[in-house]
């Protein structure tokens, strides 16, 4: 089911043969600006004049939203309360494809009766889907926003090292492998719960954020913005884990804007990793970063380098109280539209950023990160599949400043 929108939902619509707007004229400008230092809300009623594209000295450097939450209460809350944690078995009927056991969160917010948001959270290798649960915070924030939260377990068949096979040929295309079984059990939980298909989205941690970039890339008419933690480009290969990147940027794009097909879209990413990570180096953050900002343009105009370039427009440093120093890097389209995001948390090495302080999470999460539960949903809750599945259409959400 589809939520129906909010008048203030509704996308901004731009041609993707139109990707600048028209700067407000100096005289828009002047007879605006004393009205706009006192009072900001009256910018719609100064002139017709579109504005031009926020630059980098107009953002809040200190705005990662994270301010306005009580962080450490969120990483140490039970994640078994106050919602309802069920677990469930996905038979595919394949043998290309197979079978898995996966867990839901729905939490106590959840109304049957209104379509809710959905996350799918992908654990990495030598973890499972309880122990995803248990270390990454995520529930505070699905309370609070009413997201069920579904957390996959690898099937039996990646055993030992219990990996999502990002390597693997079969786990790399539709229809096939571990994305085809990840997607069937989103489509289970839709089918069986209240969810609005229009806000489905993918999160990852280490092999779990690289097969969070092959569901970006294989099921773009299913998830509507993803969130890699130390992940790597789709198709980077087996290596990319131990030695970073070994193809170039642009090829990659090009394979996932090809893996797309007949979905192809453009697809919103936000990346994070610890600058000392030596699981998957961070060497492969510009290529995550690249890869995307590459497939975006073919999608968009057919070639690698427009209308997205490789420079972020927005960068700005921070540092969590009692915890590590990060910087963030924003990717905006000409009119300020966030479309890709990338977080360098200093000091941090392979782990889910700013998850749970117990000592039984210690092996997965580093809870002087800043919040990736937050984080992410800062990020994806801006986007719904509808923005981008007819054209490029952006909703406010995603052109909000400084957010």
């Amino acid at each position: 089911m589809r939520r129906v929108s909010d008048p203030a939902d509704e996308p901004l619509h731009l041609s993707p043969t139109v990707i600048r707007m028209k700067p407000a004229s100096i005289k828009t400008f002047l007879q605006c600006s004393t009205t706009l230092l006192i009072l900001a809300s009256v910018l719609s009623a100064c002139g017709n004049e579109t504005p031009a594209r926020p630059q980098a000295t107009r953002q809040n450097v200190n705005s990662t939203g994270l301010e306005t939450i009580n962080e450490p209460a969120q990483q140490s809350a039970d994640f078994s309360k106050p919602g309802i944690i069920s677990n469930h078995t996905f038979n595919s009927d394949n043998p290309l494809i197979g079978s898995l056991n996966y867990s839901v969160y729905t939490p106590a917010s959840y109304n049957p009766d209104k379509p809710a948001p959905l996350l799918l959270a992908i654990h990495g290798c030598n973890t499972t889907a309880q122990e995803f649960m248990a270390s990454s915070a995520l529930h505070p924030t699905a309370e609070r926003e009413g997201i069920v939260v579904v957390y996959p377990d690898v099937p039996l068949r990646n055993e030992p090292l219990k990996c999502w096979q990002w390597f693997n040929p079969i786990s790399q295309v539709r229809g096939s492998g571990d994305p085809a079984l990840l997607a069937g059990i989103t489509q289970e939980i839709i089918v069986n719960m209240n969810i609005d298909e229009d806000r489905v989205y993918a999160l990852g941690m280490s092999s779990g954020a690289m097969m969070t970039s092959i569901l970006g890339a294989t099921y773009p008419d299913v998830y509507a913005a993803i969130a890699e933690n130390a992940g790597c480009a789709y198709l980077a290969g087996a290596t990319c884990a131990f030695v970073g990147p070994t193809l170039p940027d642009d090829t990659l794009g090009q394979l996932a804007f090809d893996a797309m097909g007949e979905h192809a879209r453009v697809m919103p990413v936000l990346q994070l990793r610890g600058d000392q990570d030596t699981t998957v180096p961070i060497s492969n953050s510009p290529q995550v970063i690249n890869q995307w900002l590459a497939t975006n343009n073919y999608v968009m105009t057919g070639t690698a380098t427009a209308p997205f370039d490789r420079q972020p427009d927005v960068t700005f440093q921070n540092q969590k109280s009692n915890g590590y120093a990060f910087t963030v890097s924003r990717y905006t389209d000409k009119q300020g539209c966030l479309l890709v995001e990338d977080w360098v948390i200093h000091g941090m090495g392979h782990f889910f950023s700013g998850g749970s302080p117990n000592t039984d999470a210690a092996e997965f999460a580093d809870p002087k990160g800043p919040m990736m539960a937050e984080i992410s949903w800062r990020f994806l809750s801006r986007y719904k599949l509808s923005d981008f599945t007819d054209g490029y259409k952006p909703a406010k959400a995603a052109c909000i400043k400084d957010q």
